[in-house]
């Protein structure tokens, strides 16, 4: 699938015929990516770049996920990267409000040497040690003793404690999950007879964290161990008593439908069947997850849920233009426990009406 910009300035997708994601007025979606700054905006605006209060492209791609502490949305994530072992700056960027054009940059707080991933990283607070953590993928940290405006240093987790390591397999992409004063890692791995990931034979296992969040638990850091083929991009989250495990297909940098598993404890996960997340605009042969790879759902107050989803114009140009931006943000629904995801190509999130969602339409333009 290409993402491209069709008549009307709303997202297209270059296959036998176009899918365009129409709002009411096209005008708004043309005129978002000059959207001023504003810090208080809870407007979210989907298929345009998103920049900061700098006028600069947002950097947080890569897996970045968002967190909520001391009063902000703190968004930390990368550049672009063809390869994922490649070397990256760490960026961080905050928000009072979640609107994409009411993120302010921070700083570049880490700068990764080459060949060392800085995907798939988060940021917390440590409610002890009011350290700042930033967990990235290949079990590396980077940490502030002095907050957010501290020199963050690298620490790095020991070796993984599971054995597959040493099986042949490779740790693939993952998350960390806040559980009270409880850290949880989440990660995809994937057996490499050939040198290549098989999707096939994928395993979950989910870790717990020592206290302070900078290893593994001494005594019993494997908590889940499961076979989840074809599935990768893991992000965690609790929605009252349930934990939820949720994950993108394996489709490289291509759009992907979005599953989870759901279970009332963490260990249940393992058991848990994987259900599809529910796309409205539903998920046809041409567009997936609103053309996207599922990367996070955020709880953006009560009630208020938000599916994030990334594209990957400068990794892949062939199926995505930059014109259309990296990310999305789209309001979520969770129908008996199933996340329903409504298109919106731009809503106040704060005001949208999630008990009786709607969606924009799109319409088929045949060649």
């Amino acid at each position: 699938m290409t993402i491209s910009r069709s008549k009307n300035n709303t997202i297209a997708t270059s296959t036998d015929r176009d899918i365009v994601f129409s709002s009411s007025d096209n005008n708004d979606v043309h005129k978002a990516i000059d959207d001023p700054f504003d810090k208080s905006s809870t407007t979210i605006t989907n298929n345009v770049p998103w920049k900061d209060n700098n006028n600069r492209i947002i950097e947080a791609g890569r897996g970045g996920k968002i967190t909520w502490f001391d009063g902000y949305w703190w968004w930390v994530g990368s550049q672009p990267a063809k390869m994922w072992n490649d070397g990256g700056d760490i960026y961080l960027y905050k928000s009072q409000s979640l609107g994409s054009n009411s993120w302010q940059f921070v700083r570049r707080i880490y700068e990764f040497p080459g060949n060392v991933s800085s995907s798939n990283c988060r940021i917390h607070k440590h409610p002890t040690t009011i350290q700042i953590l930033v967990h990235c993928s290949s079990r590396k940290i980077v940490i502030s003793d002095d907050g957010i405006d501290g020199e963050f240093k690298l620490h790095e987790m020991s070796d993984d404690p599971s054995g597959y390591k040493e099986r042949g397999w490779k740790w693939g992409s993952g998350t960390v999950f806040q559980d009270d004063s409880d850290m949880y890692m989440a990660v995809s791995w994937c057996d490499k007879p050939d040198g290549s990931c098989m999707a096939t034979t994928r395993r979950g296992l989910i870790y717990k964290l020592n206290s302070n969040w900078t290893d593994f638990d001494e005594t019993d850091p494997i908590v889940s161990d499961f076979v989840w083929p074809h599935r990768e991009a893991y992000d965690m989250f609790k929605k009252g008593n349930w934990y939820y495990l949720a994950a993108s297909e394996t489709q490289r940098w291509r759009q992907s439908r979005s599953w989870y598993k759901r279970s009332l404890t963490i260990k249940g996960l393992q058991d848990a069947k994987e259900k599809q997340m529910v796309m409205h605009l539903s998920n046809d042969e041409n567009v997936l997850s609103m053309g996207t790879q599922f990367r996070t759902l955020i709880r953006a107050g009560s009630g208020k849920w938000l599916f994030g989803g990334s594209r990957h114009p400068d990794e892949d140009p062939q199926n995505f233009d930059p014109k259309h931006g990296r990310f999305i943000f789209v309001p979520v629904k969770f129908i008996r426990g199933v996340p329903h995801v409504f298109w919106k190509s731009k809503f106040n999130w704060d005001t949208y009406s999630y008990e009786t969602p709607d969606h924009d339409p799109y319409q088929a333009l045949d060649h």
